[in-house]
């Protein structure tokens, strides 16, 4: 076993994946790998990318101290590395793993996050699950780990449910619920005094009328952002270079504060020390230290907190997806190529080269169509997912910013995506819908042969919840965009489609929706009288075209926006109960369209 020397306060591994269009499908790794974790099969670093053979359907990736968590689209979570505090999760404290091997248990995962020696799993649930280091309660299961190995070294559900998003800190965990509210555990939990910790989770900034409907998070060294629904940005912790953007480069603070004037914000991302933010427009902003460059403007500090205290727009456009680890950012453009600046110890921008610091975004040379990039403390990696799509009657496919659901799947084939140019495609977009700056868009294909699939895409480029619901998922049909949406998602800022083939799907801004007034609900109940929360239900009208709505972690469904005075039938998958249909017609709101599993 191999470990790097700590050459940072806290961290010591950054990561980047990309995925390239210019040739097959794949994950790709580069920079520092003196523990294994780039899971390319040794312990060389690597300045120029190189392939994850054993990776092509990452969809999620996210790096901790000694290693890498890799989401494959069956919903299963693999890591490569080595074994430190337990953060393998395979039941020891020593080991390695060169290529990544499968975490026990993680099945059904939709997201997973990494920082420090600990590591986080989001379910499809809604429920969190983590693993490594526990000296601080970052596991989130009531309990600190003893002097024996200050860890838990397998999977344990954290004290947590109905959440949709989690991040990490150094020695932090966050979660944020689908109620908007942030919850966070280890160090600095809550609002309590400095230094505080918990190792149940307890709700941040709780105290703070003003900080709530929030739509995004992210975990840095020490230091964490918010994103609220009004597009403002949000931080807490560490404040010693700036990274809490509001001017001063105090030592720390427990309570959430706005940061100065940044408005208008899609996304976020924390690094070691400094923090980021993307804009509708494609532009990004940066702020806290500076001394290797990460600013992004061509510029470094070398004196005083060596830091740019306020947000600062970085060189570069045209950005749909950042990612911040160590002393270095990530930046996915439209077109799927990769761009990365600050620190470049390890060749992490990917570049080639092994230059100290980069002060102004240098592209990859991982070339264009990477859907989705991750990053760690020195090491960065991206993705042009492909896998398999196995026969049938409901298949799901989970990522970061694509799911995929197939019905009726009767032969097995291939799928993958990759990031396109929603500007450069060559399609008529219909009347009244438009394009945007830093609008997603991907070419979906499979070789399998199916009924009908729902596509679900990550939309990030709006922040308001009215403007997202604007936003359509449009679907290439005979050289023309077709509106295709079937299901939209501000809390998870997630748009769906149905449609009986795969190829381009772009996010457009839409007309303004005529409301019907109507809405349909209930919940689905298992055999034991609960829940069932992964249970799909679609509501089909006499013209056969068909919506779908997810239950919540409660069984809790939901449909908007629903035309009165017509004949629609409603039905519900899932994989433990038969539902018998129902065929109603709505000429009023109705809130109690139950189902129970059949005899």
């Amino acid at each position: 076993m191999k470990l790097p020397a700590r050459i940072s306060t806290f961290l010591l591994t950054v990561f980047c994946l990309t995925l390239s269009a210019n040739v097959a499908a794949q994950t790709k790794a580069w920079g520092y790998n003196g523990s294994g974790e780039l899971g390319i099969g040794n312990y060389i670093n690597a300045p120029i990318p190189q392939t994850v053979t054993a990776m092509p359907d990452a969809t999620n990736i996210s790096s901790g101290l000694y290693h890498t968590l890799f989401l494959k689209a069956d919903g299963s979570v693999h890591i490569a590395g080595v074994d430190v505090y337990g953060t393998l999760g395979n039941g020891g404290t020593q080991g390695e793993a060169l290529t990544p091997m499968p975490v026990a248990g993680m099945t059904n995962a939709l997201q997973v996050a990494s920082n420090g020696y600990h590591s986080m799993v989001l379910k499809a649930d809604g429920t969190v699950w983590a693993w490594g280091s526990n000296s601080y309660g970052q596991i989130g299961m009531g309990t600190f780990s003893p002097a024996t190995c200050f860890c838990v070294n397998s999977p344990r559900q954290s004290l947590i449910s109905n959440v949709i998003q989690i991040d990490a800190s150094y020695v932090t965990s966050m979660a944020l619920k689908a109620d908007g509210t942030v919850w966070t555990w280890g160090t600095d939990s809550g609002d309590g005094t400095n230094g505080y910790v918990s190792s149940v989770p307890v709700q941040k900034g709780a105290a703070n009328a003003d900080f709530n409907n929030i739509i995004s998070i992210s975990g840095g060294d020490s230091h964490g952002l918010a994103l609220k629904s009004d597009g403002t940005v949000w931080a807490w912790g560490w404040n010693s270079r700036g990274q809490l953007g509001d001017g001063s480069s105090d030592n720390h603070r427990n309570r959430v504060e706005r940061v100065s004037g940044l408005s208008g914000v899609t996304q976020i991302a924390a690094g070691e020390e400094h923090s980021v933010a993307l804009k509708p427009d494609g532009t990004v902003w940066v702020w806290g230290r500076n001394d290797r460059g990460q600013i992004g403007n061509g510029t470094m500090n070398s004196a005083g907190c060596l830091c740019v205290p306020l947000p600062t727009q970085a060189n570069i456009s045209d950005v749909v997806d950042i990612k911040a680890e160590g002393d270095f950012t990530l930046a996915r453009k439209r077109d799927g190529t990769v761009w990365a600046w600050g620190s470049n110890f390890y060749g992490q921008t990917g570049s080639g080269g092994t230059a100290n610091s980069q002060s102004v975004p240098a592209q990859s040379m991982v070339g264009d169509g990477n859907a989705l990039v991750g990053a760690g403390l020195n090491s960065s990696f991206s993705s042009i997912p492909s896998f398999t799509t196995p026969t049938g009657s409901l298949v799901r496919h989970y990522g970061e910013n694509v799911n995929l659901y197939f019905f009726g799947v009767t032969n097995a084939g291939t799928t993958g995506y990759s990031a396109i140019d929603p500007t450069a495609t060559g399609l008529s977009v219909p009347a009244g819908y438009t394009i945007q700056p830093n609008a997603q868009a991907y070419n979906i294909s499979t070789t399998a042969a199916f009924a009908k699939s729902v596509v679900c895409v990550k939309a990030t480029s709006e922040y308001d919840p009215a403007q997202f619901a604007l936003l359509k998922l449009l679907h290439a049909e005979n050289g023309t965009l077709v509106d295709r949406t079937i299901y939209s998602s501000f809390r998870k800022r997630q748009l769906c489609g149905q449609v009986n083939s795969l190829s381009p799907f772009v996010v457009a801004k839409g007309l303004t929706p005529t409301p019907s007034g109507l809405s349909v609900s209930g919940r689905i109940l298992n055999a034991n009288n609960r829940g069932a929360a992964r249970a799909i239900v679609t509501l089909t009208g006499q013209d056969g075209n068909t919506r779908f709505a997810h239950a919540n972690p409660f069984g809790y469904y939901r449909f908007q926006n629903v035309a009165g005075s017509e004949i629609y039938t409603l039905r519900v998958i899932s994989k433990q109960h038969q539902f018998a249909p129902q065929t109603i017609t709505i000429v009023e709101n109705i809130s109690n369209l139950n189902f129970t599993p059949q005899q």
